[in-house]
Order: structure tokens, then C-alpha cells, then sequence
């Protein structure tokens, strides 16, 4: 007598799976930048950059923090979410200041919502 068994896994259905959830999500996407809001100067040092290692959190209306994202070297950052309203904010600095967060987005399923998000530096 002869057993056999057999491990197969179904990767259609994973795949499936994937797709699903992808249709029912939508991204938040953007770019974090540093610099002076109202520069007086030309200065080179004063040019707006990509802001480095920037913490986004993203919450539910009631609070409820559903992600957290760092930007990259380029300033940017990219977060999946399920469809609906949340709360953006950044992680506060002693030393940092956006009139850019708090806010309110919508995600859109299969939708990217893009959000900027300017740090003054305060020198002018």
C-alpha cells in the first residue's frame, strides 16, 4: 500500500487574495522638503531640500494610529492604506514646524492621494 501526499499551494488564490486587497486600498504619497517659507535671501545654504528621515504618522479620526512611514533620502514617502479619512501628522521636533499637518485626507480605493509637506526652517 502506497500513501502519497501532496503539498500544493494554490498561488492563484494567493494572487486573488493580493489583487483583492490592493483594489480595496489606496496610497498616500508625497514629498517632504525643508527650508524657508518666505526666504529674504538667494542664498544657496536657504534653498528648500528634501527633508531626510521625516516621520509621517497617519491615525483614524478618533486617534487610533494605523501607520507610521519615514521619508526616504529623496524626501519622499509612500503609505498603503484601506479606503477612508484619516489624520496626518508628523512626529513633533522641538525644532519643526509645518503649517502643512495636521490634516485630513481621504483615500480613495485604487486611488493615490498626494500630500507635500513643507518644513519651515524659520530663517529667513
Amino acid at each position: 500500500m502506497a500513501f502519497v501526499f501532496s503539498c500544493v499551494k494554490d498561488y492563484g488564490n494567493t494572487l486573488r487574495n493580493n489583487e483583492k486587497k490592493e483594489t480595496l486600498s489606496g496610497k498616500l504619497v508625497g514629498v517632504v522638503t525643508r527650508g524657508p517659507i518666505s526666504p529674504m535671501s538667494k542664498d544657496e545654504n536657504l534653498q528648500t531640500k528634501p527633508a531626510i528621515d521625516v516621520k509621517i504618522v497617519v491615525m483614524t479620526l478618533s486617534g487610533k494610529i494605523v501607520e507610521t512611514v519615514a521619508t526616504d533620502n529623496d524626501g519622499r514617502y509612500s503609505i498603503t492604506l484601506p479606503g477612508g479619512t484619516y489624520r496626518v501628522e508628523m512626529l513633533p521636533s522641538s525644532s519643526e514646524m509645518t503649517k502643512d499637518l495636521p490634516t485630513v485626507v481621504t483615500i480613495i480605493k485604487g486611488k493615490e492621494t498626494h500630500l507635500d509637506i513643507h518644513i519651515d526652517t524659520r530663517i529667513r
